[in-house]
């Protein structure tokens, strides 16, 4: 069966329609929209083999799309302490209930109205407009600075502001969420990203975990500028699925959204409400940290900027 894009959905999509595979599916109110998923993902012909990465001293080959490739890399860090995880809790329960339970309104204090897509299945939303990150669970630090400024917001006064300095191999710069271990539905991470220079060299910018952060699913640029999936279990090892479509241009907000199918086992990542990458993920049991920022960085440092974050148990969408 083939079904095409939907042009009042998302908005129009001058794509061909493509076989359905498990869909994605966009709640809006109680109406479940179904998104074309592609039967195969986009996957870049030239994945080289590339040099392997070492934890606690052993050697551990990465494994590409494309069979032929592999690359390098580092895990996720340890999961925070116990009480890291309750305090994350109660503040994803606190924005479900006082927050973004109020569907699209901003909490008090926020200064540029209310945050687009943000849904009511919606766990946190975040303009940043507060000045801080009150909203999130903890940052998550590794050679890398985080921080709330008017350096350039997408719009209001404030933006997420992360850096991880140069020569720094697996660096972070991430803001955290800590939510209740989902095992089925729909989670889905959107925000709006803005790259002072090119999303490349295996840059990850969305992260989804495990509570132990050994199994995980990443969303960056690949060592060609392209959009790129990482994925990482005990069993598996690093998995990369790399797109044919190139990461934003520098200096311009861009929309991208994550979305992790539990039920399916299915990960879609869209830009600009067009859809780069789907294919069946190798991670299974709960995801219950979300990362964004800077998840990753490689040795030539990275800077981003983000804005308008939004955490749901559904597709969300930029609008």
């Amino acid at each position: 069966m083939a079904v095409n894009w939907n042009p009042n959905d998302l908005g129009d999509h001058s794509v061909p329609s493509q076989t359905v595979a498990n869909p994605i599916t966009k709640q809006s109110g109680s109406q479940i929209r179904s998104k074309r998923v592609m039967a195969q993902p986009l996957v870049q012909p030239d994945c080289q083999p590339r040099a392997q990465w070492f934890r606690g001293g052993q050697r551990e080959p990465r494994v590409c799309a494309d069979p032929a490739g592999a690359r390098s890399g580092s895990p996720l860090s340890a999961a925070r302490s116990g009480y890291i995880a309750a305090v994350g809790c109660a503040r994803a329960l606190y924005l479900l209930i006082a927050g973004c339970g109020r569907l699209s309104f901003d909490p008090p204090g926020s200064g540029d109205g209310p945050i687009a897509g943000c849904v009511g299945s919606a766990l946190l939303c975040d303009d940043f407009e507060g000045g801080d990150f009150a909203r999130w669970s903890d940052t998550d630090l590794n050679g890398g600075t985080v921080a709330v400024n008017t350096a350039r917001p997408r719009a209001g006064s404030y933006s997420f502001e992360a850096f991880v300095m140069s020569a720094t191999s697996g660096g972070r710069a991430a803001a955290r969420l800590l939510v209740s271990g989902p095992s089925t539905g729909v989670l889905a991470v959107r925000l709006w990203l803005n790259m002072p220079q090119p999303l490349v060299d295996f840059d990850h910018v969305i992260g989804l975990a495990n509570r132990t952060e050994d199994a995980y699913v990443l969303v960056g640029g690949d060592f060609e500028r392209h959009w790129v999936v990482t994925e990482s279990t005990p069993a598996t090892g690093l998995t990369d699925h790399t797109s044919s479509v190139e990461t934003p241009g520098l200096d311009t907000w861009t929309c991208v959204e994550l979305v992790y199918d539990l039920d399916a086992r299915r990960i879609g990542v869209f830009v600009a409400e067009a859809l780069v990458l789907d294919m069946a993920s190798v991670v299974a049991g709960a995801l219950e940290i979300v990362h964004v920022g800077i998840v990753r960085a490689d040795p030539a440092g990275v800077r981003v900027f983000v804005d308008d974050v939004v955490i749901a148990r559904s597709r969300i969408g930029c609008s």
